[in-house]
């Protein structure tokens, strides 16, 4: 009998410290300070100067969180041509070098939160406010690999020249694919406490074209003959990104998560694929990319159907559509052709 009281009492203090561990869990979180970045990249298209408009849910614990501070700040990675002159012969060779260029950070809104509950609170942004009071702060240009005493070497500015303390350009022509802004977010709450958030939002300079799409219709041929009617593109949404005014990066082909393919959209809205990229062949599945206009007679299937290779543009709700016909190669084998209809997502 006193061994089963002495496993009673044993029992009831186990579930007693399970019921410490859990409102102790539940405490933490609920401390208050929580915010959740609702859209952590956005796109801003060159020529379009907004309104934009980014949100957060904020979470209410038992310790409120009485308003969300949005810092903003701006930051370039781009190639310059640095210039060698061999000191002895005079010959000139030239390379790239990377400059970093960052910005100072300000307060760009405060949002008060006079609410108990959880809610989801909206900003709107346009270029010019995305730019005003900031300015270049800082130039790192990592040292050249050279001797330099062989050589001489001057460098040509890939950023119109900025200086420290000049603010940034105020044409949004002046800005390159990858540019961004960073909004970075501190939630004050009732005791007192700030609290950092970890994601940023980023705006990040891009085309029209750039983001994420889903599948809308496609065919895939393998060797003549129709392989799939769709199902292989069962991934959420393909990924577009911008490389300059007029290339893109898709991530993925069909059921093939993990190839790329570099295509062009010309000021007419057609599409095409360039042979090579950056100095290398562009392949598929480890075999070369063909074209309706490199390998016609290896793509009759998919080239003769609608809207091959143009652009639809939406200018009312912004679902612009991207119809695609391209395909690979295999040797001994034959080709493999595709036709997509990608749709952009509007978030």
């Amino acid at each position: 009998m006193r061994i089963k009281n002495i496993l009673t009492l044993f029992v009831l203090a186990a579930l007693a410290l399970q019921s410490c561990d859990k409102s102790e869990q539940t405490v933490t979180g609920i401390e208050g300070g929580l915010v959740e970045i609702k859209n952590p990249s956005i796109n801003y298209v060159v020529g379009n100067p907004g309104p934009y408009t980014a949100s957060v849910r904020v979470y209410q614990g038992e310790v409120k969180t009485t308003k969300v501070e949005i810092y903003k700040t701006f930051n370039s990675t781009r190639p310059d041509t640095l210039v060698l002159t061999k000191k002895a012969d005079g010959a000139i060779t030239k390379s790239v070098l990377t400059t970093v260029l960052a910005a100072n950070t300000v307060l760009y809104a405060t949002i008060n939160i006079t609410g108990d509950q959880n809610s989801i609170e909206s900003y709107n942004f346009t270029f010019s406010e995305l730019r005003d009071g900031l300015t270049i702060e800082s130039a790192i240009v990592p040292t050249p690999e050279v001797d330099t005493s062989k050589y001489s070497f001057t460098i040509i500015k890939g950023f119109t020249n900025n200086d420290v303390g000049e603010a940034l350009p105020i044409s949004d022509g002046d800005y390159t694919i990858g540019d961004n802004w960073e909004f970075t977010y501190n939630a004050t709450v009732s005791d007192g406490r700030v609290v950092t958030q970890n994601t940023p939002t980023k705006v990040t300079v891009a085309t029209r074209y750039a983001g994420k799409y889903r599948f809308v219709q496609g065919v895939y041929y393998r060797i003549g003959v129709l392989s799939d009617n769709g199902s292989y593109w069962d991934n959420p949404y393909w990924l577009f990104e911008s490389i300059d005014a007029k290339t893109y990066k898709m991530t993925g082909v069909s059921a093939w998560d993990d190839q790329i393919v570099y295509f062009q959209i010309d000021g007419t809205g057609k599409i095409t694929y360039p042979a090579t990229w950056d100095g290398v062949d562009q392949i598929i599945n480890d075999q070369p990319l063909i074209t309706c206009e490199s390998n016609p007679t290896d793509m009759t299937n998919v080239c003769g159907l609608p809207n091959a290779n143009t652009v639809i543009n939406d200018d009312v709700n912004g679902k612009d559509r991207l119809i695609m016909s391209f395909g690979y190669y295999t040797a001994g084998s034959g080709p493999r052709e595709f036709y997509q209809v990608m749709e952009k997502i509007v978030e």
